[in-house]
């Protein structure tokens, strides 16, 4: 039968580990060699680690060398040769079975005992090895390449994604910025312009002021001369004509401070209600141009968009943005294209309208 060996017998029973170099005591039991140096260089006399015998000499250790066993396969798959035991797995391991087992013949046996059998030279069989392997490195070796060019490449197109997307959405910054930029200057001259209007009709009235001033001062002086005069009749006459006038100055004074304060309460009134609109293209008649910033809009003789169901037959464009109120309520595109409130009732019908610098849409009680 065949013959098994235990595992254990491959066992230092100091390291309970396999056996680096094994030596043997005289009593016959195996350690490994440091193990069993070590332990008598600690304990004293020798005795062997295992049955306790006393040696009054320490033994000399050499490492055991046994003969090897003869091999009976040799494995094409695993390149190793095994002896009757260690070839165990690859006759009862499934995943073993497969594998193509052969025998080492001398060339004599190979020639007179085996002349039907299939075999091959050491030397044929090594070369033919050596090539399957070295042309299956090589493979593998062009296949990691092409993966690091692939990863490369895919590294290359997303950083040039990366740079389409950082150029768009600069210059998307860039337009908004610009758009903010004007729409403050343009914020700004309104201003001024208003300012300048209101500068000049209060200097009108104070010079005005001043001329009637002028021409008080002088009745004042013709009422001390009429209040030194003994006639009664040319004192009643002269005195409801002082009178009457400053009735009118009080009437022209009025008149003109409400036309200095309508334009600043306009002004505060824009501000309060002013609103940023932002159009919706897709709305927009097919001969509207729309600016980029989508804040302007005017009229072309070129299509500028294709037909949809959503579209103006006619020229008109609604807003993104929608206003509700509780009140009639109406609107308008001031010059700096902000959307302004008024308790001013249109007198427009439907549901669009035009309106002075743009084109809008309302409806009653919604502006859209």
């Amino acid at each position: 039968g065949h013959r098994f060996i235990s595992e254990d017998q491959f066992l230092c029973s100091i390291c309970l580990d396999l056996f680096t170099k094994p030596v043997s005591t005289p009593c016959g039991h195996n350690f490994c060699r440091r193990c069993l140096s070590q332990h008598w260089d600690t304990s004293a006399p020798c005795r062997c680690p295992l049955c306790n015998e006393l040696f009054h000499i320490r033994p000399e250790l050499r490492v055991n060398t046994a003969p090897k066993l003869k091999a009976l396969k040799s494995c094409l798959v695993c390149l190793s040769s095994y002896c009757e035991s260690h070839l165990q797995p690859h006759l009862s391991v499934p995943g073993l079975k497969s594998h193509q087992l052969m025998d080492c013949l001398c060339t004599m046996c190979a020639l007179l005992e085996h002349q039907s059998h299939k075999f091959v030279s050491l030397k044929e069989e090594f070369d033919q090895r050596k090539a399957s392997l070295q042309q299956q490195s090589r493979h593998m070796v062009k296949q990691r390449r092409k993966k690091i060019q692939e990863l490369q490449s895919s590294v290359q197109l997303s950083q040039r994604a990366v740079d389409r997307e950082k150029s768009t959405g600069l210059q998307a910054f860039s337009t908004l910025i610009e758009s903010v930029q004007r729409s403050r200057e343009r914020f700004i001259q309104e201003l001024q312009e208003k300012h300048r209007h209101i500068q000049t009709q209060a200097e009108a009235l104070i010079q005005q002021l001043k001329q009637e001033i002028c021409e008080l001062e002088q009745r004042s002086t013709e009422a001390e001369q009429l209040l030194r005069s003994e006639d009664h009749l040319h004192f009643l006459q002269h005195s409801r004509a002082l009178t009457e006038l400053e009735e009118n100055l009080k009437e022209t004074f009025t008149g003109e401070m409400k036309k200095v304060s309508k334009p600043k309460n306009k002004l505060l009134r824009e501000q309060r209600f002013a609103v940023d609109l932002t159009l919706d293209t897709d709305t927009a008649n097919v001969y509207l141009s729309v600016s980029n910033d989508l804040k302007q809009v005017h009229y072309t003789d070129q299509r500028m968009f294709l037909d949809s169901p959503q579209r103006f037959t006619y020229a008109n464009i609604l807003t993104k943005q929608s206003f509700s109120s509780e009140t009639s309520l109406c609107f308008y595109l001031s010059s700096s294209n902000t959307l302004v409130w008024s308790n001013a009732q249109p007198n427009y019908s439907g549901k669009v309208d035009s309106v002075k610098n743009g084109m809008l849409a309302f409806s009653r009680g919604k502006c859209l």
